[in-house]
């Protein structure tokens, strides 16, 4: 089609866009042009810019772009987007080795998120003992325990706590 064709010589010219994968084919505005975008939609509308990033991020979604999905939830100011979305891969991306991107990605939640949220501070504690910070993992199992209202040996909190392997 033209508009594919006009993606194509964008992306060789490196002008705009830049390729994130090949299959499926996803395009990324070049960071530069993103950001004079952002700038200019924050400028021009508040509306504008939450509306933009929500597509975006259901488009990476659909796509399964979801690395990307969660990068852009992130800059949301309100988490709760970026929760799901971090709850919904985080089980893989530790598995497949990628410990310190779901470590990285809860550290930019707001702390009374990550801290107030068992889930979330289960992964946190599993994530940073997979990555080698033993300190932060213990850090969060004392306040898993707090959150709880329970020590080590409790129904079912004992088997979560297991899985922080440090």
């Amino acid at each position: 089609t033209d508009s594919a064709a006009l993606l194509t010589d964008l992306v060789e010219r490196s002008c705009l866009v830049e390729p994130l994968s090949v299959d499926p084919p996803a395009l990324a505005l070049h960071p530069m042009f993103a950001g004079h975008l952002r700038a200019r939609g924050r400028s021009a509308d508040c509306g504008a810019e939450a509306t933009i990033r929500t597509r975006a991020i259901e488009w990476y979604e659909d796509v399964g772009l979801m690395d990307a999905a969660i990068e852009l939830a992130l800059e949301d100011p309100r988490p709760e987007r970026a929760v799901a979305l971090i709850k919904r891969v985080c089980g893989d991306r530790i598995r497949y080795g990628h410990s310190d991107l779901v470590a990285d990605w809860l550290q930019q939640l707001p702390s009374d998120v990550l801290w107030n949220d068992v889930e979330l501070s289960i992964v946190m504690g599993r994530a940073a003992g997979l990555t080698g910070d033993p300190m932060t993992g213990r850090a969060v199992l004392r306040t898993i325990q707090e959150l709880v209202g329970a020590d080590e040996a409790s129904d079912g909190l004992g088997l979560a706590l297991a899985q922080l392997e440090f």
